[in-house]
């Protein structure tokens, strides 16, 4: 979705991702690299007995895949500027598939002394029973002018 110069996108473009399943390797590689064991996430038997009435995906990681998902040109996409009104809107289980669904609901130009603006993309997690799964305000710096890689096959040094 972010593959076009700041210049170049509109508020209202939008993208919907290929999907991805949820699977068990995902959720215990997520709690190794946080550090995070809930039980909620991790135990079996101690999530039968939740309102969930079995093991939930962690919100982080749901908003990880679907930042993933959504798709971005690193010779345009300079930095993540912040992450407004995340919310989780609905559990995510092992065997569910997740879309990423994007727009663009604001440019700021940050004027001609920047080489790059501000993109708001409100970015959602969609599962196979189209629910959101995650919704949340994404800002990111995008550059105005494509800049090109100086290094991989073809380039010069």
């Amino acid at each position: 979705m972010i593959d076009k110069p700041f210049g170049e996108m509109k508020v209202g473009d939008s993208k919907i991702s290929t999907g991805r399943t949820i699977t068990e390797t995902d959720i215990v590689n997520f709690a190794m690299f946080m550090g995070s064991w809930l039980e909620l996430q991790t135990n079996d038997e101690f999530a039968k007995h939740t309102v969930y009435g079995k093991r939930i995906a962690q919100g982080p990681m749901v908003y990880t895949i679907a930042v993933g998902l959504l798709g971005y040109d690193g010779e345009i996409l300079s930095a993540l500027a912040g992450v407004d009104k995340l919310r989780m809107m609905a559990p995510t289980y092992v065997g569910d598939t997740l879309w990423a669904r994007g727009e663009i609901t604001e440019l700021i130009d940050r004027g001609d002394d920047h080489a790059d603006g501000l993109v708001v993309v409100k970015l959602e997690a969609i599962n196979q029973h189209d629910k959101t799964a995650m919704v949340c305000d994404l800002r990111l710096v995008c550059r105005k002018v494509r800049l090109k890689s100086p290094v991989g096959p073809g380039r010069e040094r």
